[in-house]
């Protein structure tokens, strides 16, 4: 399952998709209950996910094994890309922050890739997306959790990390008022 997935040329080796059958419970039940966990209020308001994809990236650190390459690089940040706990959250993925910059992974698949310069260098990295609304108001997020894990339980303990955590980041940018369709303050 995670070794060697797609072509060793192409730009999504290294990349894993989870695919439905991995989620359990189904994925917009999870997204669900994370979401009320940290957002209680949620529960009184409409929700409605468009997308919620997770894909494990462990492109760089094989690609590296492979070339014998170095690992390490600063890393920085843009207007709009924030870190919360492990996290770093972008809250708008789908513009080309750095467009001279070759991502790991497939350049603006919106997928599984990520900008070398906002990773330390040498982790593999959980990359999800989420798409919803709440009473109408879109909102939409990427997150990159990055981690070294050392065998398969690590990596499935890190992806479930990975999907819970995120949650709780972009709960704090949801704005929610005092009835359907009403702004928050």
């Amino acid at each position: 399952m995670l070794i060697g997935e797609g072509n060793d040329y192409g730009c999504r080796y290294g990349i894993h998709f989870e695919s439905k059958a991995e989620y359990n419970p189904p994925k917009a039940q999870l997204f669900a209950d994370l979401l009320a966990q940290d957002l209680p209020a949620i529960t009184t308001h409409k929700v409605v996910l468009q997308r919620f994809d997770v894909y494990y990236n462990y492109r760089y650190k094989q690609i590296h094994i492979i070339t014998g390459g170095m690992f390490g690089s600063p890393v920085r940040l843009t207007p709009g890309v924030y870190f919360c706990d492990k996290l770093l959250i972008d809250t708008n993925p789908e513009v080309d922050r750095y467009p001279n910059e070759h991502q790991v992974g497939c350049d603006n698949a919106h997928e599984g890739e990520y900008y070398p310069a906002e990773i330390t260098g040498g982790d593999d990295v959980v990359v999800s997306w989420f798409k919803f609304t709440v009473d109408g108001r879109p909102y939409e997020f990427r997150t990159f959790y990055q981690y070294q894990p050392q065998d398969k339980p690590a990596i499935l303990a890190g992806i479930s990390e990975a999907i819970r955590m995120p949650v709780r980041g972009i709960s704090q940018k949801i704005e929610l008022g005092t009835g359907q369709g009403e702004p928050g303050h």
